[in-house]
């Protein structure tokens, strides 16, 4: 039974990523920071986020590293690196493991999932942007090391609160839909259960 329940987390999540890299292939778009390409705009990371959610940091790292390498291959955008996807991976495993604290201190409390959803996300966004940001500084795009760090951190950190509100509102609402599921709602992470 127990192998059951992983083979349809690892196919849930699989189909997840299939949906980030499609709409990151289809629906984002880079603007330029400084001449180069420095702020990623899209939802595609929404779909990313909810294996994290749904079913726990290791599930979330594995979705962040393979869709961020995947969709390297559908959309190509300068060299890449591994490194950044490392990052990504330790970013979604962040996120489930936030996630799973913030249960742990008493979610119910919030009246939404909003505020946990906010807290969870916006603390791992700025995780992978700083580390990101260093990264692509010193190895890619040379214009920045001109710069001070913050002039360059700045702008992607805002970035990241503006879009991950707006993440954080979608899924709330998967969230709901997901836990209406009840083929979804057992193969959450007990931990966090699907109440």
């Amino acid at each position: 039974m127990k192998e059951s329940i992983k083979t349809r987390k690892v196919v849930i999540s699989a189909v997840f990523v299939s949906i980030s890299v499609g709409l990151k292939a289809i629906s984002s778009f880079y603007l330029p920071l400084f001449g180069q390409n420095g702020i990623s705009v899209g939802i595609s990371g929404v779909f990313t986020i909810l294996p994290a959610i749904l079913f726990g940091p290791v599930y979330g790292a594995m979705a962040s590293g393979l869709a961020d390498f995947l969709g390297y291959l559908m959309k190509p955008v300068g060299p890449y690196l591994p490194l950044m996807t490392l990052v990504v991976a330790a970013g979604g495993f962040l996120r489930g493991w936030l996630w799973i604290k913030v249960c742990g201190l008493g979610r119910k409390k919030f009246k939404s999932q909003i505020p946990p959803l906010l807290l969870v996300l916006i603390s791992s966004g700025i995780f992978v942007t700083t580390l990101n940001t260093v990264i692509l500084r010193e190895t890619v795009f040379e214009a920045w090391k001109v710069l001070p760090f913050a002039a360059v951190w700045l702008p992607r950190v805002i970035e990241e609160l503006v879009s991950n509100i707006v993440k954080a509102y979608i899924v709330a609402v998967l969230l709901r839909v997901a836990r209406k599921h009840t083929n979804l709602r057992e193969l959450m992470d007990e931990r966090c259960g699907g109440e």
